[in-house]
Order: C-alpha cells, then structure tokens, then sequence
C-alpha cells in the first residue's frame, strides 16, 4: 500500500502526495495509463509540468491499449486505475496479448477485491508486472477543504434502495468507496460517526461507511489517530442552499457557467449566438484552481470586491506591459526574454479573469439578478407571506425575468409557505404556464415538496421551531444588521458546524452508528471533547456557498479543522434537474 504522510487533512496535498510518490519510485522514461476518472483526478492535482519532471512522457487512456499497435519497450508503463472488473480486464488483455511497455507498475486508487488480484496474478505470464499497490486518491480534490464524488443522479439515493437500477447500486459502492478512501488517504479512522436522526439516506451511509471500517481494520489501524468525527448529512434537509444566486467568484461562476474539475468550458456558453470563447478564442477552456493566485485570494470574494481586485490585476498588467516596451539596450532585452514566459502567463490569467467578470456582469445586468436575489434571500430568510407573494407574482408577469429565475422563485415560495393557510401555489403555477413554461417544468414545484417538504427533511430549515429561537433570530438581525442583503442566508450546515465547536450538536438530532453491526448509539457524545477534526459528507451534493462556510470555520482559528465533501457539488441547474428526474421514482419513499 502505498501511502501518504496524512499529517493534515488538505485535499489536493492528499491527492498530489499519492502521485508524487509513485512516479517519483519509478525511476526512467515513463509512459502513464488512467481510467477516465483518474485521468480527471490527476488533472486537478497533478500538473502537466509536474508529470514532465517526473519523465512522463506519454500519457493515455486504459481503454486504447487494445487499439494501440505502437510497442515502447523503452518505457515503463505507469498504470493508475479505479479498482473495478472492466479496468482489470483491460490490463489482463495488455499483459496477454501484445505487451507494449518495459514493464508495468500498476496501482488502484482504492481497495482492490481479491478475486481481481488473482486474476491479476494469473495472466502476469511474462512477468512484466513489477508491482501492484493501492493508493487512496479516489476523490476528486476541488480545494484544500472540499472534495467531490462527481456521482450524478445522486438524489435518487434518497429513494428506496429495492427500487434501484444495477447502475445505481454501482454508484451508491462508489460514493462509499471515495469517502472511504478520503479517511485513507489522510490516515483518519472516525472516533465517531454521526448521521442525521430522520434521514434514513444518512443512518444507512453511515451504516455503510461503519463496516468498511471494521472490515477493514488492518487499514484503517492508525497510531495517533486525532480526535476525528465524520458527519453524514443528506441534501434534503437543505434544499435552499442549492436554489440561490450566488455572488462569491467560484460560486457564480459555477452557478452561471457550471465548474467541472475546476475547468469552466466557455464554448458550451451562447450569448446571441455567440460564445464567449468565439469573442475571445485564446480562452476556450478556463482553469480555476488555487494554482492560481488570484483565484485563491479571491474565490470567496463577493461581486464588488471581485470588481475592484480585478481592476487592480489590470492595473498591474498595464504597468508590467509598459515597462516591457521600454527596451534600449541589450540587457533590457535579455531581461526581456527571460522574463517573457512569466509575463506571458500574467497576461493569460489577466485575459481570463477579466473576461470572466464581463461575463458576469453581463449576465447580472441582463438576467436582472441583483433584483431577483434579493427576493430569494427574503424567502429565505424572512416570513412575509402578503408582500412576498405579491413579489413573486410581479417578477413571474415581468417579461424581462428569466422563466427559469421566475420557477426558481416560485419553489422558495413554495419551501416557505407550503403549509400557510393562504398558499397560493395553484395561482403561481397556472402563472409560469402563462410565461411559457412546459408543465414538465412546473411539476418541479410539487416535486420540490415531495422530495423536500416539510414532512420530508429533519431539522428547522428556517430557524422558527419555536418562538425562542425565532425571537432571538429577529433581535440579532436587528442588533447586527445585515451588512449585504444578497447574502443574508447561511446555510444549514452552518448552524451544525457552529452546534459542533461549541459541543452542542444534540445526541437526539444526530447519533452516533456505533460499531456493534450498524446499532446506534446516543448516550455519550455531549461528554465527550470537541472534535479537533470534522470530515462532512452531504449525500446528494454539496455546493461552493457550504464550501465556503467551511473555509470562514477553517480561517477563523475555532479550534476545528472541516473538511467537506459531497457525491457532487450542485448549482441550482443539477440540483432542479435531479429533483425533477426523481418525480417518475417517488421521491417520498426513503432509502432502505
């Protein structure tokens, strides 16, 4: 097995640490074969820099080794595989028919079954195959604190399980399996493992996640293991967080263009029928990582302030560009050109991130997003039955409204006010018909209710369980102020994460799976020390707004260090087209 140093719970230090390792033990010319997960993993961990230093000099696709005629015998092959039977497969008729490489050393980035071993074992005839190890980098590293499964259609672990397809059976293994390579890779075993009371989706991941670890207790036998808990939460009991407009960097731009493995692909996005990336061709695909320096200082900066840092990026480019030009003698021009592949890259990141934000600022004006995020954040945040209705009417009859921004209203309305005694849900459905909306899109509203109403999640979403609480929510608004009325609204993790490093997260609300088969337990966990380490996986997905109150948590020296981490990460475009696909599966049965 190979291993990492698991010092600190970072990510892409975990991810980086595993592929450093083995290339860096593999002496030689090396030519690197990966799945096309791992070739996605890699990508955001490993740069194409950091590969040519370590000699890779080829790098392919597991699956066109059958197809490659091409022998390299002066190459060892590197092979970094999920443990699964199709890739095992593509090895063995490698290794059988035409061996194309030196030799190989193959490595599965999660607990390879034994049978797939021996099988391994069997077809290695010429004994090319210099090793096979595990190593534990099956997640998807978007930052330092967050990790993702990229498993969609993830909802659907909310229904019952006897209802499920083979495909997803296969992805429930898989999400198990990445976060169980999560605790691998950082060399944590959970001193508790603690799931939300009435989401049955989160008692039976827990469940899951519990025997992987007793199964597995060879490798999961850490010595000095810190006091770490692992917090199971599920997607229902927050259906509000993945339905706002964002106004953070990362977030908006994975709201408005979708972030896939930190690349935002410009050609997929039309404005009148021209790409952004046809207005500007040298930035099809743009990378957004904290590799690069501007986005980590300012991926959780809100809109204003990510207009003036950028105005001052520009600032500096124009000044360097200056200077540049300024060239007399011969030592200005070898300064020059030895500068230039710096001062190449500045000016590539300065294209980027100024063309970004004219992007936003043009679908913020167009799409009239400020006037519908404040709405939103008021259904979020405050109950006003009569005056926010009469908004949401307005904005659904205003023609200039986006009819997706006018249905994305409607199903806050409808999260709010389901049970008021005056819901008028009827009338703002027959309403988004009149705008053009097919009565597939409409049906998303009753399939919010029936995915996420109020008799489905746990918790108080609102904050108004009691008269207590909501008091002391209105006097603290009113005490505090609100600084930004587009972001008023904290998401429920929140609340749970602060619950956890005061010592008050509830036994009744979130117990522990004990290790006697999957028992629960809910008698000792109020005494026992605040954990110094969190590790939160949200089944259904997570989104870059919890990402964030995970990185304020992490910055603001609490005692605590979180990592978060979900089978995917939502904007409101996935989260609403994974609670519409569940309306032909009954939504309302629970996992079992």
């Amino acid at each position: 097995m190979l291993e990492t140093t698991g010092d600190d719970m970072d990510v892409v230090a975990a991810a980086h640490g595993y592929l450093d390792r083995l290339l860096s033990n593999i002496s030689g010319m090396k030519a690197l074969v990966l799945d096309s997960e791992l070739t996605g993993i890699t990508a955001m961990a490993y740069s194409q820099s950091n590969l040519l230093q370590k000699n890779v000099v080829l790098t392919t696709r597991v699956e066109k080794l059958r197809n490659d005629a091409e022998v390299m015998k002066h190459l060892k092959c590197v092979m970094l595989l999920r443990p699964n039977r199709s890739n095992v497969d593509f090895i063995r008729n490698e290794l059988r028919t035409n061996p194309k490489y030196g030799e190989y050393h193959i490595f599965f980035s999660n607990i390879l079954p034994v049978d797939l071993l021996q099988q391994l074992a069997q077809a290695d005839d010429k004994q090319l195959v210099k090793q096979v190890q595990e190593c534990f980098a099956d997640f998807y590293p978007i930052s330092r604190h967050l990790f993702s499964l990229n498993i969609e259609n993830s909802l659907k672990f909310s229904t019952s399980r006897a209802r499920w397809s083979r495909g997803e059976e296969m992805k429930y293994q898989r999400a198990v399996q990445g976060l169980g390579s999560v605790l691998l890779a950082f060399k944590r075993k959970p001193l508790q493992i603690r799931y939300q009371r009435k989401s049955n989706t989160a008692m039976n991941f827990a469940r899951e996640i519990r025997h992987l670890v007793e199964t597995e207790k060879e490798l999961f036998d850490f010595r000095g293991n810190p006091n770490t808990l692992l917090l199971i939460l599920d997607r229902r009991d927050d259906p509000i967080t993945p339905l706002l407009t964002q106004w953070t960097y990362q977030a908006m731009v994975h709201e408005l263009f979708c972030i896939h493995n930190n690349r935002v692909d410009l050609r997929k996005h039309n404005q009148g029928g021209v790409g952004l990336s046809q207005r500007n061709p040298e930035i099809e695909q743009i990378v957004l990582s904290e590799t690069d320096q501007f986005f980590a200082d300012h991926m959780y900066s809100n809109f204003g302030d990510l207009g003036e840092a950028i105005k001052g990026l520009l600032d500096s480019y124009q000044k360097l560009s200056k200077s540049n030009r300024q060239i007399s003698t011969v030592e200005d021009m070898q300064k020059f050109v030895d500068s230039y592949p710096e001062f190449k890259k500045f000016a590539n990141n300065v294209s980027k991130h100024v063309a970004l934000m004219g992007e936003l600022a043009h679908l913020v004006d167009s799409h009239r997003l400020l006037d519908i995020s404040q709405l939103e954040q008021e259904l979020s945040c405050i109950r006003d039955h009569a005056n926010q209705l009469e908004e949401v009417r307005r904005k659904i009859q205003d023609t200039s409204v986006d009819a997706n921004d006018a249905l994305r209203l409607v199903l806050l309305y409808a999260l709010r006010y389901e049970s008021h005694t005056n819901n008028q849900l009827r009338q703002l459905k027959h309403l988004l018909l009149q705008k053009g909306l097919s009565q597939l899109q409409v049906s998303l509203v009753d399939a919010i209710l029936d995915y996420a109403g109020e008799k489905k999640r746990a918790g108080d979403l609102y904050g108004e369980s009691s008269l207590i609480s909501k008091s002391l929510k209105m006097a603290t608004r009113a005490v505090k102020g609100v600084s930004n009325v587009y972001t008023q609204h904290k998401p429920v993790l929140a609340e749970i994460l602060e619950a956890i490093n005061k010592g008050r997260l509830k036994d009744s609300d979130f117990p522990i799976m004990s290790s006697t088969k999957g028992s629960t337990s809910t008698g000792s966990s109020n005494t026992a020390r605040t954990p110094k380490e969190v590790i939160v996986f949200m089944v259904g997905g997570t989104t870059f707004e919890e990402s964030m109150t995970v990185h304020n948590i992490n910055k603001s020296g609490s005692g605590i260090n979180v990592v978060l981490g979900g089978t995917c990460i939502h904007n409101s475009t996935s989260f609403t087209t994974e609670v519409n696909d569940l309306l032909s599966r009954g939504a309302g049965s629970s996992a079992s």
